[in-house]
């Protein structure tokens, strides 16, 4: 059964996002957000279950409690994001991934 943040199998053609974001603990499995920017906003929580985030920015992203499992993350950005471990990334495809955390390596 799908809980009210649960976009498994959603099929999002154009989103916008705003700086403000009072989501918590969004489930995105399957998704395909190329080329996306997130900059800036507090992700805290959320799920990228084996996404396609090729390209997208997380630059300046809250991303205590996220997870990245098996996404494809080749070419993204996450200079100044906070909450990063190494645990959130577990069978992520990261190539090229841009990052100032000394604690986390790619």
């Amino acid at each position: 059964m799908a809980t009210q943040n649960d976009l498994t199998r959603s099929d999002i053609v154009k989103i916008t996002i705003d700086h403000i974001n009072n989501f918590r603990m969004v489930r995105l499995h399957g998704l395909r957000l190329e080329n996306i920017d997130l900059e800036g906003l507090d992700l805290h929580g959320f799920i990228f279950t084996n996404c396609k985030l090729a390209g997208a920015s997380f630059r300046n992203c809250k991303l205590n409690n996220a997870t990245f499992t098996g996404a494809d993350l080749t070419d993204c950005d996450f200079t100044d994001a906070t909450g990063l471990s190494q645990g959130m990334f577990e069978g992520a495809t990261m190539d090229g991934v841009l990052h100032n955390m000394s604690n986390v390596s790619f």
